[in-house]
């Protein structure tokens, strides 16, 4: 299997862990388009699994978003912080129980494969 990345978020760090695609082995295609946009495939078949998260389908919160910058920069108190793990809580069990297809775009999609990496071997 090999996976294309259109972004740099952890989502990416999942991909490594779950599906086993990384950089060194040449399965994980890294583009930095900012998207939350990945592509599957197999070398050689044509057919890939397109996955794109809808524009609108996390929830926003302003709230939560500004407590985050602040715990992001360490500026929070510890009643700021504990409001916004609980808000983050919430909102990370809102998208657990969301219908993927609220959450995703998945289409089948022709691709040509990209060349396999070159492996060095002493």
């Amino acid at each position: 299997m090999v996976a294309i990345a259109e972004n740099r978020s952890c989502a990416v760090d999942a991909i490594q862990a779950i599906n086993g695609c990384i950089c060194g082995k040449g399965n994980l295609i890294f583009k930095d388009y900012g998207k939350h946009v990945y592509t599957y495939f197999k070398r050689g078949d044509k057919k890939s699994l397109r996955i794109s998260l809808k524009p609108d389908a996390l929830p926003q919160d302003e709230k939560h978003n500004a407590l985050f910058a602040k715990v992001r920069a360490g500026t929070a108190n510890p009643d700021e912080t504990k409001e916004f793990r609980a808000s983050h809580e919430a909102i990370s069990q809102k998208i657990l129980e969301m219908p993927e297809e609220e959450l995703f775009w998945i289409r089948e999609v022709e691709i040509e494969s990209p060349e396999k990496a070159i492996i060095y071997l002493p």
